[in-house]
Order: structure tokens, then C-alpha cells, then sequence
């Protein structure tokens, strides 16, 4: 690799994170240069770096240890790619900006999916964090309810003659992946309300079978207001997943016409 790299100008794509298993800090290194041999542009696996602590001034030590063992040549570096996360790209004490410190001619790019999901979760913080409870509860109860999914499963049948779609799991950290989920909760939402409200006065004959969770999500299935949310947050979900590949491919042409240079 080192041959094939040769004089050309390179970027490193970096990301650290941790062994659970063994409680263990990991940098992984990529690298992306023009390959003097194919003559096209290569993203290359560099490898793995054990690292004692996570903070800036460290990472920058381990970053440097790691090219000085591998051999690659700092001073050509043009571009590092890293996601978010303030100890790797922060403005004070991150990998970054020591390395900033000695290449000032060091480019940033942060990682386009981590941003685009950055902008989409502040503007959700706007709306009312009871869109998550509803899209969040209404899957744990079919997922911890076999038989409520197979009684479900039946109504929606018998109104739309086939059965609905799994609801989708929410990633914690990631509002993009809610798309699916709004989605899903868009389209059954009639179904949804009237599943609930069948369970509902279930429990009213039966108190035994009264559940504060269904009241809850009948509630809130019964006020438009959530729904109209929905309909909200789908449409600008919508256009920030739609946008979000051309965004990255217009990116990376521009760090590769950097690389070429």
C-alpha cells in the first residue's frame, strides 16, 4: 500500500470506539489516496490502535505513534473524516485541532450522516416528546404482546384485506431512522386507534385486563393534533433522507478532486 500511495496526497478516515467485551478504546484508520498503480482513487483499510484514554491530547499521541509505525508520511495529508463526537473534532483539545496545530493546512470533513441526523433531532426537539412515546410504545406493545399483534393483525385484515406491515424498531440515537416508523404509524393509524380503543373497553368489562398503556395510546391516537405532527415530521424527514446521498456524493467528488490535487 505504502508503494502504491507513493508522493500522492492522501486523507484518513478515523473512528474510535470501545471493545464492550473487554472494556477496551479502539481507533480504527481508512485512508483514501490516488492509487499510482490502478490510477484511480482507492479507500483502503489501515487498521486497528489499542488506546489508554480517549482524550484529545492522547488520541493525537496514538494518531501520530500509529503512522510513524505503519510508515505513511504525515506532511501529505490533506483531509481527516471522522464523525461528530467533540474529542475527535471538537474546537478545543480534540485530535483535530492538535493536528490542525501542526498540518494548518488540514481539512475536516465530519461524517455527513451523523450532521444530517444532528439537524433533523434539534428540529424534532421542537415538537412535543410525546410523537416518541407513541411511536415507541405502540411497537414495544406488539413486541412484548404476541397474541395483541395476531388480534391486530386479524382487524387489519378485515378492513384492508392483508396484514400490516412489522413496525419499525426506533434507533435511539438516530431521528433519520424515525422516517420508517412515522411512516408506518401514518398509514395505520385508523387501524391502530381502533385496535386500542377495542382494548380498551376489553378492559372496562374486564378489569383485569385494564391497561393504562392502551389508555395512554388511545388517547393520543384520538387527538389529530398528533397525527398533523406526523404528517410534520414525515414531510421533512422525507426531504433530508431524499437529499442526504446527493449531499455526500457532491461532498466526496470535492474531497477527491482535493486528494487528486
Amino acid at each position: 500500500m505504502k508503494n502504491e500511495i507513493g508522493d500522492s496526497f492522501f486523507s484518513i478516515i478515523i473512528d474510535e470506539s470501545t471493545n464492550v467485551g473487554h472494556n477496551e478504546k479502539m481507533m480504527a484508520y481508512c485512508i483514501r489516496y490516488f492509487n499510482n498503480v490502478s490510477e484511480k482513487i482507492v479507500t483502503d483499510f489501515l487498521g486497528f490502535q489499542f488506546v489508554s484514554s480517549a482524550t484529545g491530547e492522547a488520541l493525537f499521541k496514538n494518531f501520530e505513534e500509529f503512522f510513524e509505525k505503519v510508515g505513511i508520511d504525515l506532511r501529505r495529508m490533506i483531509a481527516v473524516a471522522t464523525d461528530s463526537a467533540s474529542n475527535l473534532c471538537g474546537v478545543n483539545n480534540s485530535l483535530f485541532s492538535h493536528l490542525k496545530k501542526k498540518y494548518p493546512k488540514l481539512f475536516l470533513l465530519k461524517c455527513i450522516c451523523h450532521s444530517l441526523a444532528k439537524c433533523a433531532e434539534y428540529a424534532t426537539a421542537q415538537l412535543p416528546s410525546a410523537l416518541e412515546f407513541l411511536l415507541r410504545e405502540t411497537r414495544n406493545w406488539f413486541s412484548h404482546l404476541p397474541l395483541g399483534k395476531f388480534v391486530y393483525g386479524n382487524l387489519v385484515k378485515s378492513l384492508k384485506g392483508k396484514l400490516p406491515p412489522k413496525l419499525t424498531s426506533l434507533a435511539p440515537t438516530r431521528w433519520l431512522s424515525f422516517n420508517a416508523a412515522v411512516k408506518q404509524n401514518i398509514d395505520q393509524w385508523d387501524s391502530l386507534k381502533t385496535h386500542f380503543s377495542n382494548v380498551v373497553k376489553e378492559g372496562e368489562r374486564d378489569r383485569k385486563k385494564l391497561c393504562v398503556t392502551a389508555q395512554t395510546l388511545l388517547t393520543m391516537y384520538s387527538d389529530q393534533s398528533n397525527f398533523l405532527y406526523l404528517l410534520c415530521v414525515n414531510s421533512f424527514l422525507d426531504t433530508v433522507n431524499s437529499h442526504s446521498s446527493q449531499i455526500i456524493l457532491t461532498l466526496l467528488a470535492h474531497i477527491t478532486i482535493c486528494i487528486y490535487w
